[in-house]
């Protein structure tokens, strides 16, 4: 067998020492070099997830801009929205801006700001629209589903129909220059509190 082939099978060998000496070496080195070049690979992957948990543009957003505060109207109409998140999935929304002073049956039940809900009816998630002519209890305009006629009011509070529970809200927040962001990912089973839930304007912000 060839003296080269010896190192391997009789390190005990006096003239193997300075050899094997330098095998053990090189595979430590090249066991360094493969940790350094893994770990080349994660650290930019993790902080690019870190990266990404905290931008709005990254995977992990939850923000919506959906507009601006001029945009729902004091008392007015909710606005219905289709808008698909940074993971490309679709929500649909109702924004309505709550007037305080709306005493209707069919109103803000003394909510005053900005509420963002789910326009999929409680019930079997049928999508729900603002029916301005729909007349209910003496009043008109109600969110009133077409699928199983469950009927709630301009900050989604449910009191007529199959329905379980009020419409689901999201968070909003109102940035300095009066964009108006949804976080549409963290939803809150809707109830009676649902106008208590609005954000209010800043004075600065209203006609």
């Amino acid at each position: 067998m060839p003296h080269s082939e010896s190192h391997f099978d009789a390190p005990h060998d006096p003239d193997d020492g300075p050899v094997a000496l330098r095998t053990s070496t090189s595979r430590r080195g090249f066991a360094r070099f493969l940790f350094a070049v893994g770990l080349g690979g994660v650290v930019p992957g993790a902080g690019k997830l870190f990266s990404d948990f905290l931008t709005p543009t990254g995977p992990y957003a939850a923000a919506l801009r959906v507009g601006s505060t001029g945009d729902f109207v004091r008392g007015g109409a909710p606005v219905h929205f289709e808008i698909k998140d940074a993971n490309g999935l679709l929500r649909r929304l109702q924004i309505v801006h709550l007037d305080p002073a709306d005493a209707a049956r069919n109103g803000s039940d003394g909510g005053n700001g900005i509420l963002a809900m789910d326009a999929q009816c409680a019930h079997l998630q049928c999508t729900l629209r603002w029916n301005p002519g729909f007349d209910f209890e003496g009043q008109q305009g109600w969110f009133r589903c077409a699928c199983h006629g469950s009927t709630y009011t301009r900050a989604g509070v449910r009191i007529f129909g199959p329905a379980p529970r009020s419409l689901t809200t999201f968070r909003v927040h109102i940035t300095s220059i009066g964009e108006v962001i949804v976080d549409a990912t963290n939803g809150e089973l809707g109830d009676r509190t649902n106008p208590s839930r609005a954000v209010p304007v800043p004075p600065r912000f209203l006609a």
